[in-house]
This record gives C-alpha cells, structure tokens and sequence, in this order.
C-alpha cells in the first residue's frame, strides 16, 4: 500500500504522507491511520477509492487514498507545515490572531505540540508589564555620608527583538538639594564607581524643597536587550516607583505599529 494520501479539508486537496501525518504526535490521525485505524476497513479506516472504483477496492494495493475533513484549508495548511518542518511558520509566528486560529486547529486534531508552541509564541508576543520598586544603590544622606547597594540594581530580561519601554519612572524618598537618576546599562561592573559614565539615563534631576526638578523625563524611554538580552536598572540619590512594558515595539501600547 502506498504511503501517500491526500487530505481534502474545506474543498482543498493537500498532498503528504501517512507517516507524516502519524508521526507528528497529532492523536486525530494517529487513530485513524495509526494502528487502531488499520484495523479498521474501507472508509471507516479513512480511505476512499478511485472514483470508479468500489468502495471494497478502498483496502486494494496501489489504491489512491483521501480523507476528507470539514476545516479551514488555510489555517490547515499551516497544521501540515508545522508536521513536516517541525517549526512555526514564520508568518504565522508574528501574528496573534492567526495563532489562537492555529492553536484552535491544533486542539482539533489532538495535536499537543503544536498547542505548546502557539502557547509560546502568542506568550512572546504578549507585552508584559512591569511595576517596579527600584530601591537606590547610590546615595548620600543629608549628613554627606555615602552609602551604595549594589544588590539593588534590578535586572530586566528583555529577548532579542524586544524593547524595555519605560511608561514612568517617578523618584521618592530622596534628599532635598540633592540630585537623583536612574540608569539603564548592560554591564554592571562598572556601575557603582560611576554610574554617569556606565549608564544610559533614564530620568534624572534634582529635589527641591517641594517639588521636583526633571531635566530628563522617564517616561518614554526605549532600550533593547543587547547581546545578553539583559537591561539593569539602577537608582541614585532616591528610590523609583517605575512602571515598564517589555515586548515587540509594535505590541506594546502607546508605541503603535510604525515604532522601530
């Protein structure tokens, strides 16, 4: 018997093979062309005939083979690619939409794999948002004396492709007279000898009597992940209550579709 069938779903014929279609894990196929299905015979087994053959001829050597199956032939098309190459297709990868639509094909066809890699890529291309209590790791008190915490840098991971976006970043408990910043950098090492040399600022300013001076606003800045997919925050002269998003530009709200 050959190993080639065709799968006609929604009116549309897709050529492969029974291995294929087995081999994959996808539990719907395996039931019917698997072992149990071989058990069974002429079309129950899944198998047609030749149009002018009878249906008995269905288990005959050499005799075509079709299994119709009532779904959307495009969002099937995808199903098939995912079991010969193992893998996404990448249109399909960055569109949210049409992987819950795959996703729900997957959950038809007993196809746990390809639930599991819908589940990650719509995972990745969710924003996530974070709130964030960034504590000071420099700072001098209001008797002059200096006191650094390194164990407060908090490190953001950010994949490659993606951004930190900051929505706020609003400095508290700081010094009066004093200036404050939070930095983002890559490397640490460097950080708590000088921050202004080994970071990207963020905000900064300094704190008035009542009020706070900005001369570099938080909000809005952008920062890719790097080589390590790392971006470390670090608060001088106050703490930070910051408020970020990380994910693709173009998911991320605020930014919109044509942000690079």
């Amino acid at each position: 018997m050959s190993d080639r069938i065709t799968i006609n779903a929604g009116g549309r014929r897709f050529e492969t093979s029974t291995t294929t279609l087995v081999g994959c894990g996808a539990g719907y196929f395996e039931a019917l062309l698997g072992e149990t299905g071989q058990k069974l015979r002429g079309r129950k087994r899944a198998r047609a005939p030749e149009v002018t053959g009878a249906v008995d001829d269905d288990d005959a050597p050499g005799a075509p083979r079709e299994m119709f199956i009532d779904r959307d032939p495009d969002v099937f098309a995808d199903v098939l690619r995912y079991m010969r190459a193992n893998r996404l297709p990448a249109a399909a990868a960055a569109d949210t939409h049409w992987l819950e639509d795959l996703k729900t094909e997957a959950e038809f066809f007993c196809y746990d794999r390809l639930v599991a890699a819908c589940d990650e890529a719509i995972e990745a291309l969710t924003p996530r948002c974070l709130t964030l209590h960034v504590n000071f790791c420099w700072k001098k008190s209001t008797e002059g004396v200096e006191e650094t915490r390194s164990q407060n840098i908090v490190e953001i991971e950010v994949p490659k492709g993606q951004i930190l976006f900051v929505q706020s970043a609003v400095p508290i408990k700081g010094t009066p007279g004093e200036s404050y910043m939070l930095g983002a950098c890559y490397d640490t090492e460097n950080i708590m000898h000088s921050v202004d040399s080994g970071a990207v600022s963020v905000v900064r300013g300094i704190f008035g009597p009542s009020s706070l001076s900005h001369d570099q606003p938080g909000a809005g800045f952008k920062m890719a992940g790097g080589a390590a997919e790392k971006v470390h925050l670090c608060a001088v002269g106050a703490d930070f209550w910051v408020v970020a998003w990380v994910g693709y530009p173009s998911k991320i709200p605020g930014l919109g579709a044509g942000t690079t």
